[in-house]
């Protein structure tokens, strides 16, 4: 299943935590999933770009946004950006698809298993945590149930 080096990488960071991991029709995607009897509520996403060396984790919130919903969106994820640490949380104007991002930069680093583990790890447990601690808020402000600075303050980071 994996094309490149890196993606074999990922691959076996993945099998080895008991996530299965699909191709996608983007042969630089993966799709992940959870093994565990509560999977996540999302779709994970692994996007492995070999030049420059990185990869790009998305956590992706299953339907889109509403367009006349957007723009409280919009507001809602500026909210919940300013601060963070690593990641971010982003929406396509175009389509409404909101998502949370992290990643790993590796350049021309070259990391042995357990340095380039630590790292993709401390990257899957950053957008695990971001979308969780952003799902309730993201899921109101979308369907205009509620504004949102309402929602922001009630984030727990």
């Amino acid at each position: 299943m994996p094309t490149t080096a890196l993606q074999a990488r990922v691959t076996r960071f993945f099998e080895a935590r008991e996530w299965v991991v699909e191709p996608a029709e983007d042969p630089s995607l993966l799709l992940l999933h959870t093994t565990d009897d509560e999977p996540q509520p999302w779709p994970v996403l692994a996007h492995v770009n070999e030049e420059p060396a990185g990869v790009r984790l998305f956590s992706v919130l299953p339907d889109d946004v509403p367009a006349e919903n957007r723009s409280a969106v919009v507001e809602l994820l500026a909210r919940i950006n300013y601060g963070l640490l690593s990641g971010a949380v982003e929406i396509d104007l175009e389509d409404g698809e909101v998502r949370a991002r992290t990643g790993i930069e590796l350049g021309d680093a070259q990391l042995d298993d357990a340095a380039f583990d630590s790292l993709l790890e401390a990257a899957l447990v950053t957008n695990l945590a971001l979308m969780d601690a952003s799902w309730d808020a993201l899921h109101d402000v979308a369907n205009g149930s509620v504004d949102a600075a309402t929602a922001a303050a009630q984030i727990d980071f």
